[in-house]
């Protein structure tokens, strides 16, 4: 019987050597995995790190986008008041021939005829009245003719929507009659 009981403690030795092994095994897996999961959880940390720098730089180029957008508009607007104190007068009349002239305006602005003040000096006025849209750095072209065959008056008489008071305009002399 004592060969039974040595066969019985030979097996249970063999099977707890394997049972060592296994133990032995999986918990060298599970370290590696352990180590694994740490290194994938510092990846991770460093890329939210990195992307949160991204994100702040992103925030700053857009301050300073806007910023330069702002002083852009800032400084076309000042060009556009130098052009038009360079410019001289807001509006000019030219003639183009016979009883055809453009009026031009000669701002950055958009403006309209309210009123010709003086509009019965003209015995035709076609093209340009009351209510006429003077686009910015553009002209509008109109058929102009004295009253009674008088001369042409020396100035054109505008009341412009918002603006104080008239503004005058040269009428040109006929060039070539």
């Amino acid at each position: 019987m004592s060969d039974v009981w040595g066969a019985v403690s030979a097996i249970a030795g063999g099977l707890s050597v394997v049972g060592g092994g296994i133990a032995w095994w999986k918990a060298n897996r599970s370290a590696a995995a352990r180590d694994e999961a740490k290194r994938a959880q510092r990846h991770a940390e460093r890329a939210v790190e990195a992307a949160e720098e991204q994100a702040a730089h992103a925030g700053a180029v857009a301050l300073h986008l806007e910023s330069l957008l702002k002083e852009s508009t800032s400084q076309s607007e000042s060009l556009g008041r130098v052009a038009d104190s360079v410019e001289g007068a807001p509006f000019k009349m030219e003639f183009v021939r016979g009883q055809m002239y453009q009026l031009l305006n000669r701002t950055s602005t958009e403006e309209t005829v309210e009123h010709i003040t003086n509009r019965t000096s003209f015995a035709i006025l076609k093209d340009l009245s009351d209510g006429t849209v003077l686009p910015a750095r553009s002209g509008v072209t109109f058929r102009m003719m004295a009253a009674h065959g008088a001369p042409l008056p020396p100035t054109m008489e505008l009341e412009l929507v918002g603006k104080c008071g008239p503004t005058y305009v040269d009428v040109p002399v006929k060039q070539g009659g």
